[in-house]
Order: C-alpha cells, then structure tokens, then sequence
C-alpha cells in the first residue's frame, strides 16, 4: 500500500511539472510568434554534444566548507589569475593548471558583486546594492587583496546592476537604470567622478538601461535599453534594444555620437556583450545573436541570427572563436561559435552543462581550452575539446 502511494505521487509531480512546462513553453511561443524579422538567419542551430572533461568543483575544495562559490555571479580572467565575485564575496585563484584552481585570497566586501574588471594590478568591482557603487582592490599581491577606496554613484540606482569597463586613468560605468558615468581612478584611495552622460528627454520614454559596456579607441559602447509609451486613448508599450556610442576623447566632456536600434516587439533582455576587432556581438536573452559592425560610425550595421528556444545568458571570445551560453531551468549549453566571417557566426560544437534543477549559469570566460562558468551552483572548469 506505502509504495502503491509512493507512485501515485511521483506520478502525479511529474504531471504537475509538465503541465508547468508546457505552460511556459506556449507562453514563450506566443510572444515569439509575435513577430519575425525577415532578415534573421537561423544558421546555427545543432543538438548540444555531451560534453568531456567537465569539472564540477566547488571552490574552496573542502566539501564541507560553509562558504563554496555558490552563487557566482562575476568572474575575469587575467593572466593566470582568476577573480570571481560570490555576493559580497571577492576571491583570487591560481590557474596555472587550469583544471585545477588553487584559492590564493578571499577579501569579504560590503556590497554584493556584480562586474569585474581587472587592469595593472587593480580590480575594479561594480556593485548591484541598496547602494551602487565601484571599489577598488589592489591585487599586485595576490594573496593579500587591499581595498582601496570606493565610489558611491550618485542619481538613481538603487538596487540597479553596475557594469563597467576601465581604460588608462579612467573608469566608464552604465547601470540598468541609464546613464554612463566617468569616474577618474588616477588616485585609486579616491576615485572621484568627473562626468555623466544622459539621453535627451523624450517625453514618450518611460524608462533607460544600460545592459553593458565597453570601450575601444576613445569611443564607448553601450548595450541600451528604452521602454516608450505611446499614450493614446489605449496606451501601446515597446521597447528599443540598440547600442549606444559615446566619444570620450575628452573625458570630462563626453558627446553622444549615435543611438542605434532595433525596435522588434519583444526580444527579452540583452543579456551580454563582447567586442571582436570591429565587430559588437549582443546576446538577447530570448533567442537572438546580433552582430554589429562598428567599423563606421556613421553606417553602423546589425545582423541578427536566430537560435530558436533558448535562454541567452553570456558572451566570451577567444581567437576566431564566439561562446555563447544559454540556461532553461533543466537544459544549460555551453556554445561554441566561428566568427571566421564576422557577420555570420557558425556553430562548431556545443556543450551540455550539468546543473541542478532551478541552477543557472551567470558568466562565461575562456582561457586556453578551458571554459569557467560561473553558475548559481558554483564554479564549473569545463574541457574545450572541439576547436574550428
């Protein structure tokens, strides 16, 4: 009788859980049955392989230690240091064998981390808190990682995600809530900001957000987001998804160059962004690729690839080479593209990533031919053992 129970009631979770599923599926085809682009290409597409080499590690190594990196949302690779940010959380690791990450330091920090840029001996935290803000850590001694001041963003930005990236004296900052923010890091105990740059006022624009960022050859490069209200009698909501560049040539001067977008119905989040030579690729958190070329400011071009039906979660490059991962609640895929020919990315292989159920992956960064993700169940290192 106990066992007769036992079945009805795995019988009947499973039930409940492909109804769940289903639900959500039909969902997602609904609001991506909205609308098509004619010129999105589906090229890539190809059953994920199982994967070879796959490392499932906590770090620290100690099984049983309290504190494992669970919940690792920022990591950036530099040489053969690994920096990962775990909330409020910031270690060093040693990955001269990469397979094995050796813990060199831990640094606990008073604000959960969300961004990480590393450059001459300093890491340059970005901060999703009641808070935002960026810190900044002194890692030349790795094994003794000194905070060494920190800047609070000013304007709003409560509990809005930091993004950031850093060239020479200066650091550049967006937040899901807009704007860019020049911080000067010349005196790294004081950092201090000399500019923010805001979009002109629209009157139908009801919010701006700021995605990612990067910067090359004095110009920087926003993933940016607008929500409009069309107010009539029946308001019509929409959204750009766009990139925005910015001139910083003269950093306490910043000038908008232009705000390029497209305007489809519903395409999630962009989810990541990296940077190819003159090429931008956008992850969308639905189903899409976008490849920019942004070798003419003035003809900025986008080409968007589908991927039917999967989650887009983060971006790394690595040679002639595109990662992209995606995360459903069950399935987690770790893709690897060709970017041979810039403007259309062709997938070589892909890996299946073994997480729990309700686990998902935050970030990607490739080194050599390994692969480390950080994932809300920890820090996976993951074997490439396919190559264009």
């Amino acid at each position: 009788m106990f066992k007769r129970i036992l079945i009805v009631l795995l019988v009947f979770s499973l039930g409940i859980g492909s109804v769940i599923m289903l639900g959500r599926g039909a969902i997602y085809a609904a609001q991506d049955g909205r609308h098509h682009p004619p010129d999105v290409t589906t090229n890539l597409y190809q059953p994920p392989l199982t994967s070879q080499g796959l490392f499932d590690i906590y770090l620290p190594a100690v099984p049983n230690k309290f504190e494992s990196l669970s919940n690792a949302k920022a990591i950036f690779i530099e040489g053969n240091r690994l920096y990962v940010g775990k909330e409020q959380i910031f270690r060093i690791y040693d990955i001269s064998n990469p397979g094995q990450p050796v813990e060199l330091s831990t640094l606990y920090l008073d604000h959960v981390i969300h961004d990480i840029y590393v450059q001459t001996g300093y890491a340059y935290l970005g901060f999703a808190n009641s808070l935002v803000r960026m810190a900044i850590i002194d890692v030349t001694n790795a094994s003794a990682p000194i905070e060494m001041g920190s800047y609070a963003v000013s304007g709003p930005g409560a509990l809005a995600d930091t993004y950031l990236t850093v060239a020479g004296e200066y650091a550049y900052l967006t937040t899901n809530h807009g704007g860019v923010q020049i911080i000067d890091i010349s005196s790294p105990s004081s950092p201090d900001r000399v500019a923010t740059l805001n979009r002109s006022y629209s009157p139908d624009r009801i919010e701006t957000r700021g995605r990612g960022i990067l910067i090359k050859d004095s110009k920087v490069y926003v993933a940016w987001e607008e929500d409009y209200c069309g107010c009539g009698f029946i308001p019509q909501y929409y959204t750009l998804y766009g990139l925005l560049i910015v001139d910083v040539s003269t950093p306490t001067a910043p000038l908008e160059i232009s705000f390029y977008t497209q305007n489809y119905p519903y395409y999630g989040d962009i989810a990541d962004m990296v940077m190819r030579e003159e090429y931008i690729y956008m992850a969308m958190s639905s189903y899409q690729l976008w490849s920019w070329d942004i070798s003419d400011h003035g003809h900025i071009s986008v080409v968007p690839t589908a991927f039917p039906g999967f989650q887009f979660v983060d971006l790394a490059t690595s040679g002639t080479s595109l990662y992209l991962t995606a995360s459903y609640p069950i399935t987690h895929t770790l893709y690897q593209l060709d970017i041979t020919i810039p403007e259309t990315p062709v997938q070589v292989t892909s890996y299946s990533i073994s997480l729990p159920i309700t686990h998902t992956i935050n970030e990607v960064e490739i080194k050599d031919d390994y692969a480390y993700l950080a994932t809300t169940h920890g820090l996976y290192v993951h074997f490439l053992n396919s190559s264009p």
